[in-house]
């Protein structure tokens, strides 16, 4: 899937190599079916318990993307919508997807603090004021799903053509 799939398997055939993938593009997903590995080796790791630093890039899929402000699990009582809109229980721990999403949220929050230094703007703290699971989603959800999200620095396009100079910045 995507560009570096197309580079190695047409541009380079045969010269890839199989990352771990609980590190690496990590999805979160149980590893096994019944006793098998998924990969039909010997051993494998599972991907639901991977410590957080251990894990160089994550795959928002089955966690759910974080601006869709998901923190319901699938066997949650509370959660009384189609399974897409729950984290699926039977194959990522709700546990561990809620600290990928802290994780996302508070790169959003550090972005936010140098946008805030750089240009002084409450607009940015309008997208932080949200109360909903504030632990995970640090302000950045009033409700539920995505019609909770509150995008960074309200939308508002001025301050949002500021970000290119956070990056030349640091």
């Amino acid at each position: 899937q995507g560009l570096l799939a197309y580079y190695y398997d047409i541009v380079v055939p045969g010269t890839s190599v199989e990352l771990n993938h609980c590190r690496f593009n990590h999805i979160g997903v149980t590893t096994k079916i019944g006793k098998k590995c998924r990969n039909n080796k010997k051993e494998c790791e599972e991907c639901r318990t991977t410590p957080v630093a251990d894990i160089y890039s994550v795959h928002y899929t089955a966690c759910r993307k974080p601006w869709t402000c998901t923190a319901l699990g699938s066997r949650d009582p509370r959660h009384d919508r189609l399974p897409k809109f729950a984290v699926p229980e039977d194959i990522v721990s709700l546990d561990h997807c809620m600290a990928l999403l802290r994780l996302w949220h508070a790169h959003r929050t550090d972005m936010e603090e140098k946008l805030w230094a750089a240009v002084g703007d409450d607009a940015i703290r309008a997208g932080q004021a949200g109360a909903y699971n504030r632990a995970s989603f640090q302000g950045h959800c009033t409700e539920d799903q995505s019609v909770g999200y509150l995008p960074l620095a309200g939308g508002k396009a001025d301050i949002l053509k500021q970000l290119p100079t956070l990056v030349y910045a640091s």
